[in-house]
Protein backbone atom coordinates (compact mmCIF):
# COMPACT_ATOMS: atom_id res chain seq x y z
CA UNK A 1 0.00 0.00 0.00
CA UNK A 2 1.53 3.29 -0.92
CA UNK A 3 -0.82 6.83 -0.26
CA UNK A 4 -4.65 5.56 -0.63
CA UNK A 5 -7.72 6.44 0.80
CA UNK A 6 -8.84 3.99 3.22
CA UNK A 7 -11.80 3.09 5.05
CA UNK A 8 -11.32 3.13 8.93
CA UNK A 9 -11.11 -0.58 9.36
CA UNK A 10 -8.65 -0.86 6.72
CA UNK A 11 -6.44 1.43 8.55
CA UNK A 12 -7.75 0.04 12.61
CA UNK A 13 -4.09 -0.88 12.84
CA UNK A 14 -2.92 2.52 13.05
CA UNK A 15 -5.64 4.31 14.67
CA UNK A 16 -5.83 1.94 17.44
CA UNK A 17 -2.18 1.90 17.59
CA UNK A 18 -1.45 6.07 17.57
CA UNK A 19 -4.33 6.01 20.21
CA UNK A 20 -2.86 3.46 22.13
CA UNK A 21 0.55 5.36 22.39
CA UNK A 22 -0.96 8.38 23.20
CA UNK A 23 0.47 10.08 19.51
CA UNK A 24 0.30 13.83 19.28
CA UNK A 25 -1.19 14.92 16.24
CA UNK A 26 -1.89 17.84 14.40
CA UNK A 27 -5.41 19.09 14.19
CA UNK A 28 -6.82 22.11 12.01
CA UNK A 29 -10.05 23.44 13.63
CA UNK A 30 -12.43 25.80 11.15
CA UNK A 31 -13.71 28.66 13.32
CA UNK A 32 -15.34 31.98 11.96
CA UNK A 33 -12.20 33.76 10.89
CA UNK A 34 -10.63 30.65 9.18
CA UNK A 35 -8.39 27.66 10.12
CA UNK A 36 -6.46 27.41 13.26
CA UNK A 37 -3.67 24.99 13.93
CA UNK A 38 -3.32 22.69 16.91
CA UNK A 39 -1.71 19.74 18.66
CA UNK A 40 -4.13 17.19 21.00
CA UNK A 41 -3.18 14.01 22.29
CA UNK A 42 -4.64 11.12 20.58
CA UNK A 43 -6.39 8.99 23.66
CA UNK A 44 -8.83 6.52 22.38
CA UNK A 45 -9.98 4.75 19.66
CA UNK A 46 -13.01 2.75 19.15
CA UNK A 47 -13.72 1.15 15.37
CA UNK A 48 -17.32 -0.12 16.39
CA UNK A 49 -18.34 3.22 17.23
CA UNK A 50 -16.80 5.31 14.87
CA UNK A 51 -14.99 7.44 16.93
CA UNK A 52 -11.62 9.19 17.90
CA UNK A 53 -10.71 10.78 21.20
CA UNK A 54 -8.26 13.15 21.76
CA UNK A 55 -7.76 15.84 24.28
CA UNK A 56 -8.86 19.42 23.61
CA UNK A 57 -7.28 20.79 20.51
CA UNK A 58 -4.68 23.32 22.14
CA UNK A 59 -3.47 26.20 19.73
CA UNK A 60 0.03 26.36 18.34
CA UNK A 61 0.02 30.18 18.67
CA UNK A 62 -2.02 32.58 20.39
CA UNK A 63 -3.38 32.68 23.93
CA UNK A 64 -6.36 30.94 25.25
CA UNK A 65 -8.33 28.32 23.71
CA UNK A 66 -10.44 28.10 20.43
CA UNK A 67 -14.29 27.96 20.84
CA UNK A 68 -15.48 24.67 20.29
CA UNK A 69 -18.96 23.49 19.58
CA UNK A 70 -20.85 20.12 18.26
CA UNK A 71 -20.40 19.57 14.59
CA UNK A 72 -16.98 21.65 14.24
CA UNK A 73 -15.21 20.90 11.18
CA UNK A 74 -11.59 19.88 11.99
CA UNK A 75 -8.37 17.92 10.24
CA UNK A 76 -6.38 15.49 12.26
CA UNK A 77 -2.69 14.28 10.84
CA UNK A 78 -0.38 12.09 12.77
CA UNK A 79 2.13 8.98 12.15
CA UNK A 80 2.05 5.86 13.34
CA UNK A 81 4.13 2.95 12.06
CA UNK A 82 5.41 3.58 8.84
CA UNK A 83 2.14 5.32 7.54
CA UNK A 84 0.20 9.03 8.20
CA UNK A 85 -2.71 9.07 8.00
CA UNK A 86 -5.21 12.61 7.24
CA UNK A 87 -8.88 12.77 8.08
CA UNK A 88 -11.57 15.56 7.71
CA UNK A 89 -14.35 15.09 10.39
CA UNK A 90 -16.55 17.11 12.43
CA UNK A 91 -16.76 17.13 16.67
CA UNK A 92 -19.41 14.98 18.42
CA UNK A 93 -19.27 16.45 21.45
CA UNK A 94 -16.88 17.71 24.40
CA UNK A 95 -16.67 15.03 27.82
CA UNK A 96 -14.97 16.06 30.91
CA UNK A 97 -12.33 13.60 32.09
CA UNK A 98 -9.72 13.37 34.93
CA UNK A 99 -6.49 12.33 33.75
CA UNK A 100 -3.12 11.75 36.14
CA UNK A 101 -5.17 13.76 38.97
CA UNK A 102 -5.87 16.57 36.43
CA UNK A 103 -9.41 17.53 35.26
CA UNK A 104 -9.30 17.76 30.99
CA UNK A 105 -11.80 17.87 28.52
CA UNK A 106 -12.21 14.87 26.27
CA UNK A 107 -12.96 15.65 22.26
CA UNK A 108 -14.75 12.66 20.79
CA UNK A 109 -14.09 13.41 16.94
CA UNK A 110 -16.40 11.00 13.89
CA UNK A 111 -14.17 9.06 12.55
CA UNK A 112 -15.21 9.61 8.34
CA UNK A 113 -15.42 7.47 5.36
CA UNK A 114 -12.69 7.66 4.18
CA UNK A 115 -8.70 8.31 5.63
CA UNK A 116 -5.80 8.76 2.84
CA UNK A 117 -3.00 6.93 4.55
CA UNK A 118 0.58 7.87 3.24
CA UNK A 119 3.32 5.48 3.26
CA UNK A 120 5.70 7.45 5.38
CA UNK A 121 8.73 4.97 3.64
CA UNK A 122 8.13 7.22 0.29
CA UNK A 123 9.03 10.16 1.99
CA UNK A 124 12.87 9.27 2.11
CA UNK A 125 12.90 7.65 -1.57
CA UNK A 126 12.44 9.71 -4.84
CA UNK A 127 11.84 8.95 -7.97
CA UNK A 128 14.00 10.95 -10.54
CA UNK A 129 12.36 12.28 -13.65
CA UNK A 130 13.37 11.78 -16.85
CA UNK A 131 15.71 14.02 -18.42
CA UNK A 132 17.77 14.82 -14.85
CA UNK A 133 20.98 14.07 -15.45
CA UNK A 134 22.02 11.31 -12.50
CA UNK A 135 24.17 8.53 -13.77
CA UNK A 136 25.47 5.64 -12.38
CA UNK A 137 28.49 3.42 -12.98
CA UNK A 138 28.72 0.08 -12.12
CA UNK A 139 31.52 -2.95 -11.81
CA UNK A 140 31.89 -6.18 -10.57
CA UNK A 141 33.60 -6.27 -7.15
CA UNK A 142 34.77 -10.48 -7.93
CA UNK A 143 37.64 -12.02 -6.37
CA UNK A 144 39.67 -10.49 -9.29
CA UNK A 145 39.60 -7.10 -8.38
CA UNK A 146 39.70 -7.93 -4.49
CA UNK A 147 43.12 -9.24 -5.21
CA UNK A 148 44.31 -7.16 -7.90
CA UNK A 149 42.83 -3.52 -7.53
CA UNK A 150 44.95 -2.52 -10.63
CA UNK A 151 43.12 -5.22 -12.48
CA UNK A 152 40.99 -3.77 -15.82
CA UNK A 153 37.66 -3.01 -14.72
CA UNK A 154 34.55 -3.88 -17.03
CA UNK A 155 32.27 -1.03 -16.04
CA UNK A 156 28.75 -0.54 -16.99
CA UNK A 157 27.12 2.84 -17.21
CA UNK A 158 23.07 3.27 -16.08
CA UNK A 159 20.45 6.03 -15.65
CA UNK A 160 19.24 6.45 -12.19
CA UNK A 161 16.02 6.11 -11.92
CA UNK A 162 14.73 6.43 -8.29
CA UNK A 163 17.23 7.06 -5.12
CA UNK A 164 17.17 6.77 -1.45
CA UNK A 165 19.56 6.84 1.30
CA UNK A 166 20.12 3.25 1.84
CA UNK A 167 19.71 2.00 -2.58
CA UNK A 168 18.93 3.08 -6.24
CA UNK A 169 17.09 1.26 -8.93
CA UNK A 170 19.10 1.76 -12.46
CA UNK A 171 18.19 1.10 -15.84
CA UNK A 172 18.87 1.90 -19.38
CA UNK A 173 22.39 0.70 -19.40
CA UNK A 174 24.59 0.96 -22.47
CA UNK A 175 25.12 -2.16 -22.36
CA UNK A 176 23.71 -4.15 -19.99
CA UNK A 177 26.19 -6.63 -17.56
CA UNK A 178 25.15 -10.27 -16.47
CA UNK A 179 24.89 -10.27 -12.79
CA UNK A 180 23.35 -12.94 -10.50
CA UNK A 181 21.17 -11.33 -7.71
CA UNK A 182 23.16 -10.95 -4.62
CA UNK A 183 26.41 -9.51 -7.04
CA UNK A 184 28.18 -7.14 -4.63
CA UNK A 185 29.71 -3.98 -7.12
CA UNK A 186 31.58 -0.93 -6.76
CA UNK A 187 29.45 2.33 -7.72
CA UNK A 188 29.82 5.74 -8.65
CA UNK A 189 26.96 8.09 -8.50
CA UNK A 190 27.06 11.55 -10.82
CA UNK A 191 24.83 14.27 -9.82
CA UNK A 192 24.81 17.67 -10.98
CA UNK A 193 24.90 18.30 -7.35
CA UNK A 194 28.20 17.33 -6.35
CA UNK A 195 31.65 17.94 -7.28
CA UNK A 196 32.97 14.80 -7.78
CA UNK A 197 31.10 10.89 -8.13
CA UNK A 198 29.96 9.88 -4.63
CA UNK A 199 31.76 6.16 -4.37
CA UNK A 200 29.86 3.06 -2.33
CA UNK A 201 30.05 -0.35 -2.15
CA UNK A 202 26.37 -2.12 -3.48
CA UNK A 203 25.06 -5.05 -3.81
CA UNK A 204 22.49 -6.08 -6.60
CA UNK A 205 18.79 -7.08 -4.70
CA UNK A 206 16.47 -7.38 -7.86
CA UNK A 207 17.48 -7.82 -11.47
CA UNK A 208 14.07 -7.25 -13.53
CA UNK A 209 14.04 -8.19 -17.72
CA UNK A 210 10.99 -7.83 -19.30
CA UNK A 211 9.99 -8.65 -22.51
CA UNK A 212 9.26 -5.40 -24.00
CA UNK A 213 11.58 -3.28 -21.79
CA UNK A 214 15.30 -3.34 -20.87
CA UNK A 215 17.14 -4.32 -18.00
CA UNK A 216 16.78 -2.65 -14.85
CA UNK A 217 18.44 -3.49 -11.53
CA UNK A 218 17.73 -2.98 -7.95
CA UNK A 219 20.40 -2.03 -5.31
CA UNK A 220 21.36 -2.04 -1.88
CA UNK A 221 24.24 0.24 -0.95
CA UNK A 222 26.31 -1.30 2.24
CA UNK A 223 28.82 1.40 2.90
CA UNK A 224 31.67 3.61 1.54
CA UNK A 225 35.29 2.69 2.36
CA UNK A 226 35.34 3.79 5.79
CA UNK A 227 33.18 4.72 8.36
CA UNK A 228 33.38 8.09 8.04
CA UNK A 229 33.46 8.37 4.34
CA UNK A 230 29.65 5.96 4.76
CA UNK A 231 28.46 9.21 7.36
CA UNK A 232 29.79 11.62 4.85
CA UNK A 233 28.08 9.73 1.72
CA UNK A 234 24.63 9.21 4.01
CA UNK A 235 24.27 12.91 4.57
CA UNK A 236 25.04 13.52 0.74
CA UNK A 237 22.25 11.27 -0.22
CA UNK A 238 19.76 12.37 1.91
CA UNK A 239 20.54 16.08 0.77
CA UNK A 240 19.76 14.84 -3.01
CA UNK A 241 16.55 13.15 -1.78
CA UNK A 242 15.35 16.31 -0.35
CA UNK A 243 16.58 18.70 -3.12
CA UNK A 244 14.68 16.52 -5.32
CA UNK A 245 11.26 15.97 -3.40
CA UNK A 246 11.49 19.58 -3.17
CA UNK A 247 12.09 20.40 -6.98
CA UNK A 248 9.25 18.23 -7.52
CA UNK A 249 6.53 19.56 -5.01
CA UNK A 250 7.48 23.18 -6.54
CA UNK A 251 6.64 22.14 -10.20
CA UNK A 252 3.50 20.54 -9.27
CA UNK A 253 1.97 23.48 -7.04
CA UNK A 254 3.08 25.83 -9.63
CA UNK A 255 1.66 23.61 -12.43
CA UNK A 256 2.83 23.96 -15.94
CA UNK A 257 3.95 26.97 -17.56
Amino acid sequence: MENVTCTPAQAGRHLLGAARKGVVASVAVETGGGWRLCRARLLGCNLHRGALWCERPAPLSGAGSIPLSADQRLALRFACLDRRLTLQSRLRRLMPLVREGRRVELAEIALPEEIVCENLRLCFRVRIEDGTPYRMVLWAMDMQQRLDPDAPVKSFAATVRDLSIGGASVGDFEREPDWPVGQHVGAELHTPETDEPLRLFAQVRRITRPADRPLSCGLIFLGAETPLKTFAVQETLARLVSQQQRRQLSRRIEGPA
